[in-house]
């Protein structure tokens, strides 16, 4: 069933912003400016749950779901998927994205991939653990299978794409036309439909 509360990022963006005001924002000088902007960002997020709230017996009934992920995010895989099936990421605790973000910026993240990738990401709702707040997602379950990197590698560079160096060592491409840099491209990160359609589920798009 449709979760009324569910917001795609962009109009979720939208309305954090019209409930807390304006946030600090990068680009931060240092790390402590960048430490200073996400925990002023994750109180606004806490306040924000008010007005999105995603229910601790929610969580905890996800949670007993069989779960992989990251460091940066559990994920909860419908055990048969079908079309239609959605896919259930919660960000963890004191973490926003694999690289370092506040949650402003990892939210912008999820609103790039849900334009770019193909896939539809909706935010479920602010969930708080450990007096952190927590985004929970979901997107589109892809039924396919991890491609190997040199499939990746080939379909990516006929679509436009070239690799990119990168300053944590990821797999990393960037497109030719528009410029946008894809981070982390690795097989996990990638279904490939058995009509041949190479489907980004968890890179990370960058201007």
């Amino acid at each position: 069933m449709a979760n009324p509360r569910a917001y795609p990022p962009k109009l979720f963006l939208k309305k954090w912003e019209e409930f807390s005001g304006p946030l600090p924002d990068g680009p931060f000088a240092n790390d402590l400016e960048l430490v200073n902007a996400r925990i002023a960002q994750e109180d606004a997020l806490k306040d924000f749950a008010q007005q999105q709230p995603f229910p601790p017996e929610e969580l905890a009934k996800l949670r007993q779901q069989r779960a992989s992920g990251g460091q940066e995010h559990e994920v909860f895989v419908p055990l048969k998927g079908r079309r239609g099936s959605r896919v259930w990421k919660v960000t963890r605790p004191d973490r926003w994205g694999l690289i370092r973000a506040t949650p402003l910026e990892y939210a912008r993240r999820l609103d790039r991939f849900d334009q770019l990738s193909g896939t539809h990401v909706l935010i479920e709702g602010i969930a708080i653990d450990q007096n952190l707040p927590l985004l929970v997602t979901t997107m589109d379950f892809i039924l396919g299978d991890h491609p190997e990197g040199q499939t990746i590698h080939n379909r990516l560079l006929a679509e436009g794409w070239e690799t990119a160096p990168d300053p944590d060592g990821m797999m990393s491409y960037r497109h030719k036309i528009d410029r946008t840099l894809m981070r982390d491209a690795h097989p996990k990160n990638f279904i490939l439909t058995a009509g041949g359609l190479l489907v980004p589920i968890d890179v990370i798009f960058m201007p």
